[in-house]
């Protein structure tokens, strides 16, 4: 996806770099003016002929002078890593960024959507082919109404389950009493006949009696007729499982051969009251299990599967819409957060410009200050000597006292120096907030040209 550009640079918190303020009175003790000018005028120096100033003079002038020197060298030090992030700053890359961006999400969405987009129209045409086969299915078969099926199969596997547990358990108590294993072994063998008699229900309601439903009038009789002779089938099972519960208790040993005796004999030749119960039960679980199966799916053969297959394809498809056009806004927002953050880092920029260059002329002005306090200083040191020299001296002082003309620092210049790029960065904001709604229309337009293509095959 674009990358939005970042402004990992924050504005400068720039200290600048102050002078000491010197006491006249105290830099002239330090400098021990009026000493010298007495020990001088004791010896009639400077001559009253002299034109320049004396050694003291130019000692006094140099001293200071070379903290002028020294705070400039100070002020270069500090104010490089201003120039240096005041040349580097530029937001040409943002505007070019910006510039590309609609180009950009159109091509980040083609990449990530396209192959989805195929996905989608081969789904559809799954779907198309899916309902072609329904409408000629309810063609073929006569059938006018919606495929009734259940959404979900789980409550009756439940139902089921708990059928097959209770009848196991139950079955288990009554053949506990003829067997060895006691308890354990009635319900293993119990939950065998149960798995065995909800299974053959199942079947027949699921398989067999839902063909009674069928157009063709002889596949519905053969439906019906052979569902009424198969159901001897269980009913038979059942008997078989009285008749063998029956033996366990008179001979557990022998209860497989007197069972099967016994049912050659009679088949309703039961006595044992808890054999009828057992057969009862046995019958009534076959019947839910029956119930339970022809209501697993549509009552018509084959008609919920090719619905249901319909259904599906058209539910897909749905999330697959969805999916796609929340994908393609998640993407749009994010390119129009990604432009706004572009726009942002731009003003941060000139911010951080405008603070930088504003610190940079902050420090001249300091150090052009300091200039001024020190040319201060050698005016008040010279003249304190002159005075002090003239006042102990017996000769006539040099005509310089008299004009009371001193040596000033000369101006000062800086050795690092910036190109000021406020106004061309001012005007590449200005010209990214002309073209930011361009942009953010070219996205826009790029989107609507992909919601319409989704819209338009799954209309299709």
């Amino acid at each position: 996806m674009f990358k939005t550009p970042k402004n990992d640079t924050v504005v400068s918190v720039y200290e600048p770099v102050e002078f000491p303020v010197e006491d006249h009175e105290d830099l002239a003790l330090n400098l021990d003016v009026i000493n010298l000018a007495k020990q001088q005028a004791r010896k009639e120096l400077p001559s009253s002929n002299a034109s320049l100033p004396d050694a003291n003079e130019v000692n006094f002038t140099n001293i200071i002078k070379t903290k002028l020197t020294q705070a400039v060298n100070s002020v270069d030090q500090s104010t490089s890593n201003l120039k240096d992030e005041i040349n580097s700053l530029s937001v040409s890359k943002e505007l070019s960024h910006a510039k590309e961006m609609s180009k950009e999400f159109e091509r980040d969405i083609s990449s990530k959507l396209m192959s989805r987009v195929k996905e989608l129209e081969q789904k559809k045409e799954d779907l198309n082919y899916a309902e072609d086969d329904l409408n000629q299915f309810k063609k073929k078969h006569g059938l006018r109404r919606s495929a009734d099926y259940p959404l979900s199969h789980w409550l009756t596997v439940g139902i089921l389950l708990m059928a097959l547990i209770f009848e196991a358990f139950m079955n288990g108590m009554f053949f506990s009493k003829g067997s060895d294993e006691g308890l354990v072994g009635g319900i293993i063998y119990a939950t065998l006949i149960a798995i065995i008699n909800i299974g053959i229900g199942f079947i027949f309601g699921w398989w067999l009696l839902r063909y009674k439903n069928h157009c063709s009038k002889f596949i519905s009789l053969a439906s019906i007729l052979s569902f009424t002779i198969l159901m001897i089938i269980p009913f038979i099972f059942n008997l078989l499982i009285g008749h063998y519960r029956e033996a366990l208790v008179i001979a557990p040993d022998n209860a497989h051969n007197i069972a099967i005796t016994s049912f050659k004999q009679g088949m309703l030749s039961i006595s044992d009251i808890n054999s009828w119960l057992l057969f009862t039960i046995g019958m009534m679980f076959c019947f839910l299990a029956i119930y339970k199966g022809y209501g697993f799916d549509d009552a018509y053969p084959g008609y919920g599967k090719i619905s249901r297959r319909k259904d599906n394809l058209e539910e897909e498809l749905l999330d697959d819409r969805e999916s796609m056009l929340d994908e393609l806004d998640d993407i749009h927002s994010d390119y129009l957060e990604s432009l706004d953050q572009i726009y942002d880092n731009v003003v941060i920029k000139e911010k951080q410009l405008s603070n930088l260059c504003s610190a940079f002329d902050h420090q001249n002005r300091i150090l052009k200050g300091y200039k001024s306090h020190l040319n201060n200083n050698i005016e008040y040191v010279i003249n304190l000597y002159r005075d002090t020299n003239e006042s102990e001296r017996e000769t006539t002082s040099p005509n310089y006292f008299i004009s009371r003309e001193v040596p000033h620092i000369g101006d000062i210049h800086l050795d690092i120096k910036y190109t000021d790029k406020q106004e061309s960065i001012r005007q590449d904001k200005e010209q990214l907030a002309v073209l930011l709604p361009g942009i953010r229309n070219a996205m826009l337009s790029s989107k609507e040209e992909y919601q319409t293509k989704i819209d338009k095959i799954y209309k299709s």
